[in-house]
């Protein structure tokens, strides 16, 4: 739980990052643009992406909706770990899953605002 509130902490930290990269009228949107990827990524983990990942009944290289909208996630033992509960496994790497989606779309962003700059 307190590693996924760190992860969390990590998603407006690449936003600063790359705000910093670009204009000063910029840095604002690429701020903002973090935290509503987290809202897009975390509705889709919580849906559909986390079933797909770490299902129990799936194969061994997609899984089924079986755990759509975490579906009789909150009782059992991880995919992971059988101490750990299933649901704090999926906040953990929702969080991961946040911040993969974050770094490279900010860091495009940034690049082309950056270029943006320079061609005016």
């Amino acid at each position: 739980m307190t590693s996924a509130a760190l992860v969390l902490l990590m998603v407006p930290g690449v936003g600063f990052f790359y705000s910093g990269l670009a204009r000063r009228k910029s840095a604002l949107a690429l701020i903002w643009l973090s935290m509503v990827s987290i809202a897009v990524v975390a509705f889709q983990w919580f849906f559909w992406g986390y079933s797909l990942t770490f299902s129990h009944t799936g194969s061994a290289f997609i899984g089924d909706l079986s755990n759509f909208g975490l579906m009789k996630v909150l009782g059992q033992p991880s995919v992971g770990s059988s101490k750990l509960p299933d649901i704090l496994f999926c906040l953990y790497q929702g969080m991961f899953a946040a911040i993969t989606y974050v770094s490279p779309l900010l860091r495009e962003l940034s690049a082309e605002m950056k270029t943006e700059r320079n061609i005016n």
